[in-house]
Formats: C-alpha cells, structure tokens, sequence
C-alpha cells in the first residue's frame, strides 16, 4: 500500500474568548490534514520538528492516537514546541488576531529529522512556511529531490501566512523551485491572493502556474477549481461544513489519490 508522508509544520494552537481559553489542540494545516487522511484509512507518516516538551509529546500521543506514524517527528532540545494564540469572535467563530511564539525561527540549525524511505508511487505533502524557511531548506530539498528520483507523488500547498512573513517577494524564489519540483498544487482563494495577487482561478493558472505544473486545484468557498495544460478545467462542489483540513484531504482522496490507482 502506497503511503503519504506529510511535511509541515506542527504546533499548539489556543483559542482563546478574550483572555479565556475556549480550546486547545494540535495545529498546523499539513498535520491536521495528515489526521484527516489517516482517518480515511490511508496509511500516513508525520515529518515535522518539535520541541521535547509537555505540548510536543501530547502531540505525539494526538498523533500516534490517530494512527499517523511519528517515526520522522523530531522532538528537538533545541527549541519549545510552536504555540499560537487565536482569539475568536464566538459570534462568528473567526480568528480576529493571531500571537505566534516560536523559538525555532531565531536557531541556526536542527531540523535533524530521520527520514522515512520512499517507494515508487507514494505521495509527498509538502508547504506552509517550513517549505520556505531557509533554516531547513537544504535538508527538505534534499528529501524532495530523492522523493521525485523515487518517482514520487509530490502535492505542494503553498498555505503562505501573511501574519508570519509580510513581504511575499522575498521568498518568492523558493515558491517557484518548490512549483518546479511539485506535480500537483492546492492553494485557497486566499493563498491565491497573498502570493500572486490574484483570486481569478484560470489567471492565475494561466500567468503564474502552467509553466510549472499540470495539475493545479484551488478551495473556494463553495467550489473547488481545476486546471490543467490543453484549458482542461472543472468546478467540483465542495461540502461548505468541511473545514480545510477536511476539504483538502477529501480533495486529496477522491479527486489525486484515487485518480494516480485507476
């Protein structure tokens, strides 16, 4: 059985009303999207960094619980487990301001993660602001170029947080080779926006993505694009009550996984 190894990053997430937490629970997109997968019954491998931490082995035991494995998990002496602070407006559930404390931005080196091996036909998720932060980059790039040598199946969610770097153009670069190296792309209208400055699906397909990739989808609000080469383009439903993480592995199943076994 073809596994899905996902790369990104992990922290604690707090909600909180005010100053009165609401709820606390592992966050980032690429982990909770790992849960989601392994909760369809994909066999499913978290490679991430944390720290040795309270908050980083609840992650573990989170994780292990849901039957993703944490042989590529780092748990770091080097850095605290990422915790961000999100306060909500209870009235319409929407994060008004977010406070991120990470130590493992200001080290110069770790990331000295085990890698899983690969086999032909896995699949590699990979995104975010790890996939972009030049403190691990030659370790990541080196595990993705194995991974495509492999032949692979490399998903790129570029999942660009405005809150965590303001200026866009100065990683601008990095997206590109991780555009070049990826077969498939998913963003957010959102995502679409901060990066290319753009929410017009075929445009951005057009002027920023094609040279790249072939397959590019993006989640809208109710409706989930395609784009490939030779104008290829389909609007598929998406289940409003789905949050992201559920979207993205329901797209991930259904519409990549199912279609690479056909």
């Amino acid at each position: 059985m073809a596994r899905i190894i996902a790369v990104g990053e992990a922290g604690f997430h707090i909600r909180l009303e005010e100053l009165k937490p609401l709820s606390a629970h592992p966050g980032g997109l690429i982990l909770n999207t790992a849960v989601e997968l392994s909760r369809m019954e994909h066999q499913v491998s978290m490679a991430t960094e944390i720290g040795s931490d309270v908050l980083g082995h609840k992650i573990i035991d989170i994780l292990k619980k849901e039957g993703v494995d944490t042989y590529s998990v780092e748990l770091s002496l080097d850095g605290t487990t990422p915790t961000t602070l999100e306060f909500v407006d209870t009235k319409t559930d929407e994060i008004i301001q977010q406070l991120r404390y990470d130590n493992f931005e200001n080290c110069t080196e770790g990331f000295d993660i085990i890698w899983p091996t690969i086999e032909t036909g896995d699949t590699i998720i990979f995104g975010g602001f790890l996939s972009i932060s030049m403190r691990v980059r030659k370790r990541l790039w080196q595990f993705l170029t194995y991974a495509k040598e492999r032949k692979a199946n490399l998903i790129y969610l570029p999942g660009y947080n405005p809150v965590r770097m303001m200026r866009v153009t100065k990683v601008m670069p990095l997206i590109f080779e991780n555009l070049e190296i990826a077969d498939i792309v998913i963003t957010t209208t959102d995502h679409l926006q901060f990066i290319f400055g753009k929410t017009d699906t075929a445009k951005a397909y057009k002027d920023n993505l094609e040279f790249y990739v072939n397959d590019f989808f993006n989640i809208g609000d109710e409706v989930i694009d395609y784009h490939a080469h030779g104008g290829q383009h389909e609007r598929i439903p998406r289940i409003s009550s789905m949050k992201l993480p559920e979207a993205l592995a329901w797209l991930i199943d259904n519409k990549i996984l199912s279609k690479s076994t056909d």
